[in-house]
């Protein structure tokens, strides 16, 4: 097409050839543009224009979701590629920056939070995920507790019942003189074991003292020392066997 013409058709492309229409505006093209069937889609310049700013626009678009897209990480990825990876997912800048917090509540006690924080954030662990964690290992925590709880109040019951079923209705001066024989003849040691393990409260405990008290008066050996109701001054009685309320 010469550039006397303002608009013209051409045959292009296969055997039997396609009668392509060129718009008069592709007259004002460089010659090797004038006839480009891509181009002679638009009938109008401002076809072309509008079709162009588009897209920019869609080019513009796609560059900002790349630069907020989450990168790949290579076999080998350096420690900067690693943060930048972890960072894209949502984990925070620094451990320090993780919320443990459901309102008011403090989900992870002191001694614990800096290992949680630490090892949160050395897997890359966004904040929102981080919560949900903390969350279900307190919910899986608390259920294993009330278990062993339940375990151990099933314990002490039937061997609670075993010592009233041994003693019957002198029970109770059982229980009494166990308690007296410990605070007599107690150490500081041993006092503190069991203020701080409260096993003074377990039946089978108080079976070992009551059984020892009993070997201890019958042994005539040992009777040269008599009681005097006072040990170290270390034992709290609060934490020797209480006799359960029926």
């Amino acid at each position: 097409m010469s550039e006397g013409i303002t608009e013209g058709t051409a045959t292009t492309g296969g055997e039997t050839g396609t009668e392509v229409k060129f718009p008069a505006w592709m007259a004002q093209l460089p010659a090797d543009y004038r006839q480009s069937a891509d181009l002679a889609k638009f009938p109008t310049i401002g076809d072309l224009a509008k079709s162009y700013k588009e897209t920019a626009d869609q080019s513009k678009a796609n560059q900002k979701t790349l630069e907020n897209a989450i990168p790949r990480l290579n076999e080998n990825p350096t420690k900067e590629e690693v943060d930048k990876y972890y960072t894209a997912l949502g984990r925070p800048k620094s451990m320090e920056e993780y919320s443990f917090k459901d309102g008011d509540k403090d989900l992870v006690s002191p001694d614990m939070d800096k290992f949680a924080r630490q090892t949160l954030f050395d897997a890359g662990v966004p904040q929102a995920e981080a919560l949900k964690i903390v969350k279900s290992w307190n919910q899986f925590f608390s259920e294993v507790q009330n278990q062993q709880e339940g375990i151990k109040k099933q314990e002490w019951e039937e061997a609670d019942k075993a010592l009233r079923a041994k003693h019957g209705d002198k029970y109770d001066a059982v229980v009494k003189k166990a308690k007296r024989f410990f605070e007599d003849h107690s150490k500081s040691q041993f006092d503190s074991f069991v203020n701080e393990t409260k096993i003074g409260m377990h039946p089978v405990f108080l079976t070992f003292i009551t059984s020892l008290s009993e070997k201890y008066a019958e042994d005539s050996t040992m009777k040269g020392s008599e009681s005097t109701g006072k040990n170290s001054g270390k034992f709290d009685p609060g934490n020797f066997y209480q006799v359960p309320k029926k």
